[in-house]
């Protein structure tokens, strides 16, 4: 939907900058010697039909954004977006929670909540999954693709394609695009037009390191820490990076490399999603998958044995009293 109403923004500006260009052009005849009747007259009937333009875009975005069939989404994300929104609603309400305690000791009004766990709901029931691939009409002329971003589950380029006056115009997307050889993704998919590319480019200027550099250090790390009985805290993005790790690590102990450390995922959110990457786990990467078929495993629990779950608060606990 964030896609849609920022090409319908975009076509708005240019009616609302055309009646800002006009009324400057009328405040310029009324401030001359010699006033032209004519001329501001016809500049104020280009303003009204500028204003008529901006209205119909406005409306047409009201409409959009009322519409309750025009909300996509990929089919693995409509499985996360759940866990992930969700879980952000608990934190907000428990840090709002905090901060109108505090606000109640200082004698400051409470603020009222943005959003709450019926509006995550709401949401989540207006999802629509779509494959990639997939063509799929969204508004009057408006179309969408879904490509394969390749970098987390269900990750997605957006190519939106827009239809006026019979010719038609697409828009490409992207937010974060993963690696080439990525571990559990495809590659992302390469589109070939677009009139309009909009690319988020966090480490457009960076050579990340090698793959093999990276799971080197890791193993050293691992072991060196082993021999001097110690623990690794690993903090990761409990989507993507905390699935990478797993099936890293899984690599390591099926290589004999990982000593005989205990894993522990200590995180709920991340706990869950792990479940959906395994119910998604023959859509993923081939190369990647058949390492963990040759395990005779069935998921990346299965993939790392000595993985432990801490769902619990007292699970979690317990992790302090482990030994080596």
């Amino acid at each position: 939907m964030g896609e849609m109403a920022a090409a319908m923004a975009h076509e708005l500006n240019q009616p609302l900058s055309a009646i800002s260009n006009y009324a400057a052009a009328c405040r310029r005849l009324l401030e001359a010697d010699d006033v032209d009747k004519a001329s501001i007259t016809e500049a104020l009937g280009r303003i009204s039909t500028q204003a008529q333009r901006a209205a119909e875009v406005i409306r047409r975005t009201r409409d959009f954004t009322r519409a309750p069939d025009t909300k996509r989404a990929t089919t693995t994300i409509s499985e996360l977006l759940p866990i992930m929104l969700y879980d952000a609603a608990f934190i907000y309400e428990r840090d709002l929670e905090r901060n109108n305690k505090r606000r109640k000791e200082r004698g400051q009004e409470t603020l009222e909540p943005a959003y709450s766990k019926a509006d995550v709901a709401a949401a989540i029931d207006l999802c629509m999954p779509v494959h990639y691939q997939q063509k799929e009409h969204i508004h009057g002329h408006a179309a969408i693709r879904f490509h394969d971003a390749g970098h987390i589950l269900g990750s997605a380029i957006v190519e939106l394609m827009i239809t006026e006056q019979g010719k038609e115009k697409t828009l490409v997307f992207s937010g974060d695009l993963g690696k080439d050889s990525t571990v559990l993704m495809k590659d992302p998919s390469v589109l070939s037009k677009a009139n309009i590319l909009l690319l988020e480019s966090t480490y457009g200027n960076r050579n990340h390191r090698s793959y093999g550099d990276t799971i080197a250090q890791l193993c050293d790390i691992l072991h060196d820490t082993w021999e001097r009985g110690g623990n690794v805290m690993i903090p990761a993005f409990a989507v993507g990076r905390t699935q990478e790790l797993i099936y890293h690590l899984g690599n390591l102990h099926h290589a004999g490399k990982l000593d005989r450390w205990q894993v522990f995922l200590d995180s709920p959110m991340a706990i869950e999603v792990t479940g959906v990457y395994d119910r998604w786990l023959r859509h993923l990467d081939a190369d990647d998958i058949r390492k963990i078929d040759k395990s005779d495993s069935r998921s990346l629990e299965e993939f790392l044995p000595t993985l432990q779950f801490s769902v619990s608060q007292d699970e979690s606990m317990a992790i302090n009293e482990v030994q080596q």
